[in-house]
């Protein structure tokens, strides 16, 4: 059976080994943060609807915003990744060129989500 395994998994691996680092890199970025804004939605649509908005529009720019960062692997990394680097590295410009690059996404998101949501109560009035 242990052989069986193992041949399964050198199997499935091995399908991997045609593909691009980089573009498994971005599906499993994508991915993740799809499941990751799905499960979000899954625990604020339990709150109260304006913190529910906040909440989720703060997890989707923590997750989906670039990084300013420079670097072969910084192009796929979201800024949050960036800001804990600068953190790490004690790079102020870095914390703070990420953490502005946040909160912008941030706002764009919050008025995205104030637009479609007076959009969809005026549709329900008429």
């Amino acid at each position: 059976m242990p052989e069986f395994l193992t041949t399964l998994w050198n199997g499935f691996t091995g399908l991997f080994s045609g593909i691009p680092e980089g573009l498994i890199a971005v599906v499993v970025y994508v991915g993740g943060t799809l499941l990751a804004l799905w499960a979000g939605y899954n625990v604020v649509r339990r709150m109260p609807k304006l913190l529910a908005i906040i909440l989720w529009t703060l997890l989707f720019a923590l997750l989906v915003t670039p990084t300013v960062s420079e670097g072969q692997n910084a192009g796929i990394a979201p800024a949050l990744i960036g800001m804990v680097f600068g953190m790490l590295i004690k790079d102020k410009n870095l914390i703070l060129y990420n953490g502005l690059s946040m909160l912008l996404v941030w706002g764009i998101s919050l008025l995205v989500a104030y637009c479609l949501d007076s959009y969809f109560k005026y549709r329900r009035l008429n």
